[in-house]
């Protein structure tokens, strides 16, 4: 019996070759001299959240305290994603048969409308429900997240319902704790056993003043409110994430950078109009030069100003031409990125139109109102939403919403909990072309005339409502009506007897 030989394994020829093995990775998992400094162990987002979410928010609040195009960002924010007037509210409640109830609808309507001022929803009575949805989405952006307490009872107004803006600082990233029970506090939220926040543990201030919103807080010391009370919202982009993190935080680096760089150019470019002049007198050793009261040189570049040079000292030429022609182009580079990290077009954050057509605003203005439209959608599913929900709540339990003197009954919440809300819409970019191509698309039943409306940020049936008062006015003053303008052209049209 023949011995067998062993099996010798040819591996693949690249497996043998380093060179050849390496160029078949992703050059971007190579580790060369050019990448030893960028990582190669992933961390979990929340890892990342425990380490620089401080740092990260104490940076992104000064920078929109202190750079321009941070606080432009900020505006765009609310005037984009709340708009001068808040987002609307219709009730979309219906009867067992699908009608609308319209007298449950016009209801609820006057009593949310009602409850949305200033003294009835703001725990301190400063901000309108608008006001409020403004803060939300500057701190949204600027802190990443937003923190709410809803306050029930007798001292909370009339609707006994308010809400109170917390600082988000007061739910400490580094407090975490296994408690006895089997829960779990993470990053100042308790966690069951299944994961879900059953309460929120917020610093507590230190000593008795915490209207100034000092940041001194008692060491150690939280106070345990239950998560039915709080309303934490935050962009999850990432599975498993517990906390959020600023939105300037991708373009964070790059603002400050941009912001040292226009003031070192600033002081550059002063210090060069102000270029000065000096006397030197040849003969007179003894001359003294321009002092100050301290006996010190002045050494100042004042414009227009001119000054003694000490015996024995020379001026060195100084010329400062720094900005130069490229400064412009740095800096629209760097926005461009900074644009781009925050989701919005470079021509509106850095109130830049040079050399903007109507093809290339009308893209980037597309893009930037989807981004918009998304951050309203969020909105509505994480705030408004919870906030109407648990307001009607408390309506149909303390009977406030009534008809004819009859309340609601708190029986049909979910019925009453069909609402709508819409944020706002902007201007067509070319109104007659959108007009027209709407008219083609109700011609062909492709679009309806209610999703044209809400298209538009507004409620059909409100709008129809609206059409019917106004014919209604119109035909008891005896003034004709477009429909009836339409039809009489017509008929003139069609009779052939008309010259």
């Amino acid at each position: 019996m023949a011995l067998r030989q062993p099996k010798v394994l040819d591996f693949p020829k690249s497996s043998m070759n380093p060179l050849r093995r390496k160029r078949d990775l992703f050059t971007g998992s190579e580790v060369t001299n050019l990448t030893q400094s960028w990582t190669t162990t992933p961390v979990s987002i929340n890892e990342v959240i425990r380490r620089s979410l401080t740092t990260l928010r104490a940076r992104s609040r000064e920078q929109v305290r202190n750079n321009d195009y941070a606080k432009k960002f900020m505006t765009m924010l609310k005037t984009n994603v709340v708009g001068p007037v808040g987002f609307s509210f219709n009730a979309r409640s219906k009867d067992a048969d699908g009608t609308p109830d319209v007298l449950a609808n016009n209801a609820i309507e006057a009593s949310w409308k009602q409850w949305c001022k200033k003294q009835n929803c703001d725990l301190v009575g400063r901000q309108s429900f608008a006001d409020l949805c403004r803060t939300f989405i500057m701190t949204a952006g600027q802190d990443g997240e937003t923190l709410h307490r809803i306050r029930y009872g007798n001292r909370f107004g009339k609707y006994q319902f308010q809400i109170e803006t917390l600082d988000t600082e007061l739910l400490y990233v580094h407090h975490n704790e296994d408690l006895r029970n089997g829960n779990k506090i993470r990053m100042g939220i308790e966690y069951d056993s299944l994961g879900r926040a059953v309460a929120y543990h917020l610093r507590e201030y230190k000593g008795v003043d915490p209207i100034m919103g000092l940041n001194t807080y008692v060491s150690g010391s939280y106070t345990r409110v239950p998560a039915e009370q709080i309303i934490h919202c935050y962009l999850m982009e990432y599975a498993g994430q517990l906390r959020g993190l600023p939105w300037l935080g991708t373009p964070l680096y790059r603002l400050n950078m941009l912001g040292g760089f226009e003031e070192a150019a600033l002081v550059n470019a002063r210090a060069g109009a102000g270029k000065m002049g000096f006397y030197k007198n040849l003969n007179d050793l003894t001359e003294v030069a321009s002092q100050d009261t301290d006996g010190n040189f002045i050494d100042d570049s004042d414009p227009g100003s001119w000054h003694k040079l000490p015996p024995g000292v020379e001026i060195q030429e100084y010329d400062p031409t720094y900005p130069s022609n490229e400064f412009g182009q740095f800096v629209k580079a760097s926005l461009r990125g900074i644009a781009a990290g925050l989701g919005v077009s470079y021509h509106a954050l850095a109130n830049d139109l040079e050399g903007v057509n109507y093809s290339s605003g009308r893209l980037g203005i597309a893009d930037e109102r989807d981004v918009w439209k998304t951050l309203q959608n969020w909105m509505i599913d994480s705030f408004l939403e919870t906030v109407y929900e648990r307001w009607l709540e408390r309506q149909l339990i303390l009977k406030s919403i009534t008809i004819n003197g009859r309340p609601l009954r708190d029986s049909m919440f979910d019925k009453y909990a069909d609402v709508d809300f819409a944020g706002r819409r902007w201007a067509g970019i070319d109104p007659a072309k959108e007009a027209k191509a709407n008219t083609e698309d109700v011609a062909l039943s492709t679009k309806s005339r209610s999703q044209i409306i809400r298209e538009d940020g507004r409620d059909p049936d409100q709008v129809w409502d609206e059409i019917a008062a106004e014919n209604a006015r119109l035909e008891s003053l005896g003034i004709k009506t477009a429909k009836e303008d339409s039809a009489a052209d017509q008929s003139e049209e069609d009779d052939p007897e008309q010259v």
